[in-house]
């Protein structure tokens, strides 16, 4: 067994540190959860494959034009 010599010096003795290596249960709460992974999208808007199947209605531009001339005053 080897003693520190002051302040900031470690007790060092083998056995101690193998028996916390061997400690499965020790180590299991300390390091059992692992890295939460980034954030990843679940599920994307696709071209190919529509999320949600809808009919889309599709005007003219003039009609925009012709609604926005009555807006105004």
């Amino acid at each position: 067994m080897n003693l520190g010599e002051g302040k900031g010096h470690l007790v060092q003795d083998k056995r101690f540190y193998e028996a916390l290596k061997k400690d499965r249960e020790m180590n299991r709460r300390k390091y059992g959860q692992g890295r939460r992974g980034k954030g990843r999208a679940k599920c994307t808007i696709s071209p190919l494959k529509p999320l949600y199947d809808m009919d889309v209605e599709i005007r003219p531009s003039y009609i925009y034009d012709h609604v926005a001339g009555e807006v105004r005053i």
